[in-house]
């Protein structure tokens, strides 16, 4: 093993007084974090003392100590005992919440005033990121759980807890008035799978969004990859003639494992690269010759919408060219070598509607847009947030609009949305 990973290895068992251990598996992975900053974590897995023949491809054998930790900082990302079970002797004394929060601080350097406790059972505390009790997005959680002797069992990190100087501090000064206007532009019929009916049925809803406290301009709310960090593509595949299908899908190795010269060196990840417009234009030729074997009726279906790189892959996101209204939209992720453009593999969630193809659908609308709204508007939500804005390099202070309920196209009764997605 590489003597600066030895080394860490060494600091780690000590650290978390793995005396009762042996180190089984290491190897390094690496990630882009919200600010586009290379992470590299040294993973590790660690078995107790008494299981040093055990062999299990699929499970680790109970008590084994699953730790991750940040290459270069020694921050401890987290930390797992298998079956919740621990034979080290790793402890926070006094274990109340104040406890808790100042063991967090001494062990993350993440100041308290940037998470707050969201839930609290016997022996378990879950905190999530925020600004002076204001919740952040992307956002971050910090898990810790304890055995009855206050002994360590789980400590996990995740996403981001961030510095004071990326924040812009601002008073709150949204109010429902003041987003009234762009509330209704965020109204629309939306289709929801009532399952008991076994029917689609049709109601006015509000799709949520970030509004900025000083300009009221939005940001959307992103699911996966920020739109930021898309390239948009917005190009209308189609063809005169299918293709002699020959794709073969690949298994796609999530944990590639990282060489400690590269991890050291801190290189930037492969995901942090633009996309050029020779390789736009690649991944467009090989996108499209993939439907032409693939979907070769589909000829004018589907936009090829945007790429984004992650996972060391380039990911083509198609979209329906006309949106059916569906919550639950279709969409293709084509998966390519970053390198030759050849297809790896792809997602088709067209496979998860299946289970609603014998649906009736309801295409009565009997409530107009202005009726509807003025049914919701009594329910709008505007909630301050720290959102990251990926063009300032800052997190600016918004208001996330919202609503919980949604109205009958046909009737126009007010529902709450969870009668619908349960």
């Amino acid at each position: 093993m590489d003597k600066r990973l030895q080394d860490l290895v060494d600091w780690t068992k000590e650290k978390l007084k793995l005396d009762s251990y042996f180190l089984k598996t290491s190897s390094i992975q690496r990630k882009v974090n919200t600010y586009q900053e290379t992470v590299y974590t040294l993973c590790m897995e660690w078995f107790p003392l008494h299981k040093p023949d055990y062999e299990d491809e699929d499970l680790n054998p109970e008590g084994t100590a699953v730790v991750e930790i940040d290459l270069h900082s020694k921050q401890i990302q987290s930390i797992i005992f298998v079956g919740e079970k621990t034979f080290a002797d790793l402890r926070v004394e006094a274990p109340d919440t104040n406890a808790i929060v100042e063991w967090i601080e001494q062990e993350t350097n993440i100041s308290s005033n940037l998470f707050h406790l969201a839930k609290e059972e016997a022996n378990r505390w879950l905190f999530v990121s925020s600004i002076d009790g204001i919740a952040i997005s992307p956002s971050g959680q910090i898990e810790v759980k304890l055995d009855q002797e206050g002994r360590l069992l789980l400590f996990a990190v995740h996403g981001e807890f961030p510095s004071e100087h990326l924040v812009e501090v601002e008073s709150f000064t949204l109010t429902q008035e003041s987003v009234i206007e762009l509330a209704y532009k965020q109204i629309d019929i939306i289709k929801f799978p009532v399952m008991e009916e076994e029917k689609w049925k049709q109601a006015y809803a509000m799709e949520e969004v970030f509004v900025t406290n000083k300009e009221q301009q939005t940001l959307n709310f992103d699911i996966g990859i920020p739109e930021a960090l898309r390239t948009k593509i917005k190009h209308l595949l189609t063809w005169k003639s299918g293709l002699d299908n020959d794709i073969v899908r690949k298994k796609i190795d999530v944990n590639r494992e990282i060489s400690a010269d590269t991890a050291y060196a801190n290189e930037p990840s492969p995901d942090m690269l633009s996309i050029t417009k020779e390789e736009q234009e690649k991944c467009f030729e090989t996108v499209k010759n993939f439907m032409r074997k693939v979907y070769p009726n589909d000829s004018g279906k589907w936009v090829l919408d945007h790429l984004y790189r992650d996972m060391e892959m380039v990911h083509a996101v198609l979209k329906l060219n006309e949106q059916n209204k569906l919550i639950f939209n279709e969409k293709l992720v084509v998966m390519l070598d970053p390198k030759t453009f050849e297809v790896l593999n792809y997602i088709d969630t067209s496979s998860f509607l299946e289970m609603f193809q014998n649906f009736e659908s309801e295409d009565k609308v009997m409530v107009g847009k202005e009726e509807a709204f003025g049914n919701l508007e009594q329910h709008l939500l505007i909630k301050p947030y720290y959102v990251y804005d990926y063009a300032k390099q800052k997190y600016v202070l918004c208001g996330k609009l919202d609503c919980h309920y949604c109205v009958d196209a046909e009737s126009g009764e007010v529902i709450l949305l969870d009668a619908f997605t349960k």
